[in-house]
């Protein structure tokens, strides 16, 4: 497991607000989804966040921290003593 890193980019001309999240290596390592407004800025973050561990099948429990205002970091945790807690659920 590694970091994850969350980015908002705002709506364009051709394209909705989204959040993309990241991990290295780049490519194959990342998801976009669509900012829903519906939600709270940090759980679009969380969701993003969420829906790129799950598709690198990294479970677990990840802590969260802000890089700026648009960016947010998760990592690997090692207890829910420690802030936000991203729960990712167990292998299948």
């Amino acid at each position: 497991m590694k970091a994850v890193k969350t980015r908002y980019h705002g709506a364009t001309n051709t394209m909705p607000a989204r959040i993309i999240a990241s991990a290295e290596p780049h490519g194959k390592n990342s998801v976009t989804v669509e900012y829903e407004s519906c939600l709270s800025p940090a759980d679009n973050h969380r969701y993003a966040a969420l829906t790129l561990c799950k598709k690198l099948k990294w479970y677990g429990l990840y802590s969260e921290g802000h890089l700026d205002r648009d960016t947010q970091v998760y990592v690997p945790a090692r207890s829910k003593d420690w802030g936000f807690i991203l729960d990712v659920g167990e292998a299948p």
